[in-house]
């Protein structure tokens, strides 16, 4: 089983991305762009996991702490940050709690054996990937947009499946977890 842990996002949000996606996929047509049903926010990618690990990774999970936050998807960038794009994503304002869950979420992971993460944490929603194609095009336009979507209350987060389904993935939310401040 392809594992992630990751925040949902609202479906104003999506719509409000969706609408600048539109004339961006115009300038990048061979890149590959995710469908916005599939947009969320990656807390922790767990690879491929035996199905006989559900149930350790329920109770790990459902023992972050965590206070609820608002999530504010603002900007555009790519990865890397120089030279030629291969992914383009859309940023959070303050990342400071998507960060702070994150290491929550780290540090009940460590407990079940996890390596911890070697690459720091990065809050984005993914946009697109170059693939065969190129996101070359689009290096003017991020410099130039700095969009604000809104804003939404993260009062959860979740652990999904990730299944190849005809040359795209497919998400499975397999269970949902109440953020709660801490004791």
């Amino acid at each position: 089983m392809r594992l992630f842990v990751a925040v949902a996002l609202e479906a104003a949000l999506r719509s409000a991305i969706e609408r600048l996606r539109a004339p961006l996929m115009t300038r990048a047509p061979d890149a590959h762009w995710s469908r916005p049903e599939a947009w969320h926010l990656t807390l922790r990618f767990l690879g491929e996991r035996p199905e006989s690990e559900l149930p350790a990774l329920h109770g790990a999970l459902g023992q972050v702490r965590c206070p609820p936050f608002p999530l504010e998807l603002r900007g555009l960038g790519a990865f890397p940050p120089r030279g030629r794009p291969r992914t383009l994503w859309v940023g959070v304002a303050d990342p400071r709690p998507a960060e702070l869950l994150a290491l929550a979420i780290e540090d009940q992971l460590a407990a079940l054996g996890f390596t911890p993460e070697a690459r720091p944490f990065t809050p984005h929603i993914t946009l697109a990937s170059a693939g065969q194609g190129s996101l070359a095009p689009l290096r003017a336009a991020l410099d130039l947009l700095e969009p604000t979507w809104g804003v939404q209350r993260v009062g959860e987060f979740a652990l999904f499946l990730s299944r190849p389904v005809r040359g795209k993935f497919e998400y499975e939310r397999l269970a949902a977890f109440p953020l709660q401040p801490y004791p």
